[in-house]
């Protein structure tokens, strides 16, 4: 996935449905893709970040509105699907299927727009798998495509200048020579909001289900969000970010157990290449006995090949002990290895963790999600507590998780409750 790595295979042809204007992700030519690169480089720098906080904070406070104004069980996955909706709408006002607004968490999926979306989610995996029959069948996404023409089409007559992402998409900023056609930046738009809104509800249904199910961790990051937003203060605002040291370790350990796109990311063998693979040759089972010796693996020309992230995240040989566990404190360690004490041997290969991918190709909207994901939290365990709700088995979450390209949840029913605190 490097610089000098594979270029990407035909599974990126079936995502595109082989189409000549297409997103970002599904371009395979590596010239190309550096180019269409930049304008997305231009929205996710820290400057406009910063002027998307106001956005992403209006829709963090109604989503934590919604969940307390509900009683009983809350099924929270469904909650921050339509968040995370909401916001990458916000984000690139042009894709909103219905009177140019979303409003899934004051209104819910009334129009289905979550239903257009969520077909094209689920045919994914065919589409990636068997690219050549998108040439015969449609991926769920026309409605999406089609509003989005009409929408993009009125907003560039407008002249409608709104700061978001498809200001720089559309290179309203000006930080081009050349205006790219508006057909490309519709395709690019429509990555925003598949791609934008369900990777980053799974991430965070993931981090609540690991913090419910691990008291003991939960307990720790409250204390951490307490510290630096005492009840009362703004945790809304992300000046203290980079000081949550738990909370950063918790997000990593929950994107290494879960990463977003389990098996990674697809590349092609255009010549055949030698590729030097690790033989386990120990049936023992035990980390500490793990032996084995490198093989040159000869990959034959026009052959798909993968990283698999999530193998290589639960991999004894990149992160032990407890590989399987959810251990956020394995990520403290790794900063001050002074402090772990156990005879078990302490491995921490910052290098096989991949969550957003690796090389020219990697994830684009990677320090938004991130910044979505930490103000969540932190206004979140600061407004309230949440247990599972009775009845529910937590053992059966991992048993409900869908690699679908990227990586689908279950249903989380929890039980929320105020912690009294008042608002900023």
């Amino acid at each position: 996935m490097g610089t000098q790595g594979l270029a990407r295979g035909p599974a990126y042809d079936g995502l595109a449905a082989h189409a000549a204007d297409r997103a970002i992700l599904t371009w395979r030519d590596a010239t190309i893709h550096a180019k269409r690169r930049i304008p997305w480089i231009h929205g996710f720098n820290a400057a406009a970040l910063k002027e998307y906080e106001p956005a992403l904070n209006e829709r963090v406070v109604q989503l934590v509105d919604g969940l307390l104004q509900r009683h009983g069980t809350v099924d929270v996955m469904e909650s921050i699907k339509f968040f995370s909706y909401d916001f990458m709408g916000d984000m690139a006002q042009v894709l909103l299927l219905f009177n140019g607004v979303s409003e899934l968490m004051r209104d819910g999926d009334t129009h289905g727009q979550m239903q257009v979306v969520q077909t094209c989610i689920d045919s994914t995996i065919m589409r990636e798998t068997m690219p050549w029959l998108t040439r015969y069948i449609s991926d769920g996404a026309d409605p999406l495509r089609a509003a989005a023409a009409v929408m993009g089409m009125q907003r560039v007559q407008k002249a409608i200048s709104r700061r978001d992402l498809f200001y720089y998409l559309n290179n309203d900023d000006g930080a081009e020579a050349v205006s790219p056609p508006l057909s490309v930046v519709i395709a690019e738009a429509a990555l925003v909001i598949i791609a934008g809104s369900d990777t980053t509800s799974g991430t965070l249904c993931n981090i609540l289900y690991s913090l419910v199910r691990h008291p003991d961790v939960y307990k720790e990051l409250q204390e951490e969000v307490d510290k630096f937003y005492p009840l009362g203060e703004n945790a809304l605002d992300s000046a203290f970010h980079s000081k949550m040291t738990f909370l950063e370790a918790v997000i990593n350990e929950t994107l290494r157990l879960y990463p977003v796109v389990p098996s990674g990311s697809q590349r092609f063998t255009s010549e055949g290449v030698t590729i030097s693979s690790w033989y386990i040759f120990d049936s023992s089972h035990s980390i500490e006995s793990l032996t084995g010796y490198w093989l040159p693996s000869y990959v034959p020309r026009n052959t798909s090949v993968r990283s698999h992230t999530w193998s290589i995240h639960r991999d004894p040989r990149n992160f032990s002990p407890f590989t399987n566990e959810f251990w956020p404190e394995r990520w403290l360690i790794a900063e001050k290895s002074s402090s772990y004490q156990s005879e078990k041997p302490f491995i921490h290969n910052l290098n096989a963790y991949i969550p957003f991918s690796f090389g020219p190709a990697n994830c684009v909207g990677k320090h938004l999600a991130l910044k979505e994901i930490r103000t969540v939290l932190c206004y979140l365990l600061q407004q309230v507590s949440l247990r599972f709700a009775e009845g529910f088995d937590p053992d059966t979450w991992d048993s409900h998780l869908k690699d679908n390209l990227t990586l689908e949840v279950g249903h989380l029913p929890v039980v929320v409750t105020a912690r009294g605190v008042s608002k900023p």
